[in-house]
Order: structure tokens, then C-alpha cells, then sequence
């Protein structure tokens, strides 16, 4: 009888296997380089917002957000993944980087929320 028990509880596993994995399918994943484009572009298409896709849609939004900044007469194109901190100092904003140090027109309360 033990051999018949490992069976069945090998078939229940595999069934429960089976439909764990319909109910939580792989994220599918289409990338397309198209040169004509004005610019780069994400659509994200989703059933329903689970924590899954939150996390990604979060993700993607704080690496994909470009700010100005400027240094010694030039102006500067940067990600926000680059700056270790924002500091406010007699009303101006700056955004510290690794090596560089940017003034920005944003106010730090804009920059939060």
C-alpha cells in the first residue's frame, strides 16, 4: 500500500502543478526596433494590476524619467536613477550625481509627488 500511496500523492502533486501553472502564466515579453519612431515607447498590456505589474510599471517609470539640470553654463540631460540625493539650499534645488553637482529649476516638493 505504500507504493500506491506514493503514487497518488505523486499524481495530486503533478495535477496541482498542472493547474498552478495555468493560473500563473510566464510574462510575455515582445521587443520590435522600429528606426522611424519619433521616439522610444513601452506599451504594457495587462489583465489585471497585481503587485507583479505594479512593481514593473513602477520600475520602468523611474528609469524612464528624464530631468534638466545645469552646471556651469551648459545644461544637462539626466535619469533619475543617477542621483544619489536632491538637496534644497537658499531655495534652490540641486541634484547631487556622481561626479557632478546640478542646479535645477524644480522645486524639491515637485520632485516627490
Amino acid at each position: 500500500s505504500g507504493g500506491k500511496t506514493y503514487l497518488g500523492l505523486a499524481a495530486a502533486l503533478a495535477a496541482w502543478y498542472n493547474i498552478c501553472k495555468k493560473e500563473v502564466s510566464p510574462l510575455k515579453v515582445n521587443e520590435y526596433q522600429q528606426p522611424d519612431l519619433a521616439e522610444n515607447r513601452i506599451d504594457f498590456y495587462y489583465r489585471k494590476k497585481n503587485k507583479e505589474v505594479h512593481d514593473i510599471l513602477s520600475f520602468l517609470k523611474k528609469h524612464s524619467q528624464r530631468l534638466l539640470g545645469k552646471a556651469e553654463n551648459s545644461e544637462m540631460i539626466f535619469s533619475l536613477d543617477e542621483v544619489f540625493y536632491f538637496e534644497s539650499v537658499d531655495k534652490k534645488t540641486f541634484a547631487c550625481l556622481e561626479k557632478k553637482v546640478l542646479q535645477m529649476d524644480a522645486r524639491l516638493q515637485d520632485l516627490c509627488g
